[in-house]
């Protein structure tokens, strides 16, 4: 799982630093004409450039409005802001673990098992097991049954190697909040389980109040897809209605969700 630094990807004569909003081409520093692409972060570059964004938070690569770029050994490109707090060791994956379970117990989600290891893991062995092409988190619980009576669950939780930690533990949350759903039977539709999930991922981001947590949350908020990105805003809204501790107790009181009728009495018209 290496890295590249791609800083002579970039021409060695490096333009002026750009500010937000910059009249300046993040690339060549030249002025602004003609036709330009703008990142969700204010810089922008001339469109005749060969142009490529941090596979995290989306900045246009350049020497300094990105702090640099590099390379993982997948192919995925990262900025030198994210990379700065990458997590790509057993170490801070697993202190990042211990960080975010102490939030969601906070929250209110009780029962998370305290012994999981969180994998690294490169993204061809996340996709192998999930239904999504591209997944940054996997989380795989296996029951255990004697005399056709449930008597144990394990569970594995991999995680993309080299995320910035404020994301890397979004992640956790989420696939953490898979694992407590699994313990306490809950069993939603796939658009209301992944979107409680994303609620620990909003959780994270919420309490660290960062830039980069920022554009997340702005992500997320605008996310088109109709499980994760619906299930999350209608969850949301809940939360924001109820609180943490009414929502979970909702929750865990119909955790049997299948039927359209219990859903519609928990979360209203959909």
């Amino acid at each position: 799982m290496g890295m590249k630094n791609l800083l002579s990807y970039f021409k060695k004569k490096s333009p002026p630093s750009p500010l937000q909003g910059s009249s300046s081409c993040c690339l060549c520093g030249e002025e602004l004409s003609g036709r330009i692409l703008r990142d969700s972060w204010g810089h922008a570059a001339h469109l005749s450039h060969t142009i490529s964004f941090c596979s995290s938070c989306e900045r246009i690569l350049s020497p300094q409005g990105s702090g640099g770029g590099y390379q993982y050994s997948d192919g995925r490109l990262i900025c030198g802001f994210c990379k700065k707090t990458a997590i790509t060791n057993k170490v801070d994956a697993n202190r990042c673990r211990r960080q975010v379970l102490e939030r969601l117990e906070k929250a209110g989600f009780i029962g998370i098992p305290k012994n999981i290891e969180v994998v690294l893991a490169h993204p061809h062995a996340l996709s192998a097991h999930s239904r999504k092409r591209h997944t940054a988190g996997l989380t795989l619980s296996h029951f255990h049954f004697s005399n056709y009576k449930r008597v144990g669950i394990t569970h594995q939780v991999g995680v993309l190697f080299g995320l910035p930690e404020s994301e890397f533990k979004a992640v956790v949350a989420h696939e953490l909040l898979h694992v407590w759903q699994h313990e306490h039977g809950v069993k939603f539709s796939p658009m209301y389980c992944e979107g409680l999930c994303e609620l620990g991922g909003f959780l994270i981001y919420s309490e660290e109040r960062s830039e980069l947590s920022r554009h997340f949350i702005a992500k997320m908020r605008t996310n088109k897809d109709p499980v994760y990105g619906n299930g999350f805003r209608l969850m949301l809204k809940k939360l924001e209605a109820l609180g943490w501790a009414a929502l979970i107790a909702e929750v865990l009181k119909n955790k049997r969700g299948f039927e359209p009728s219990v859903l519609h009495k928990i979360f209203g018209r959909t």
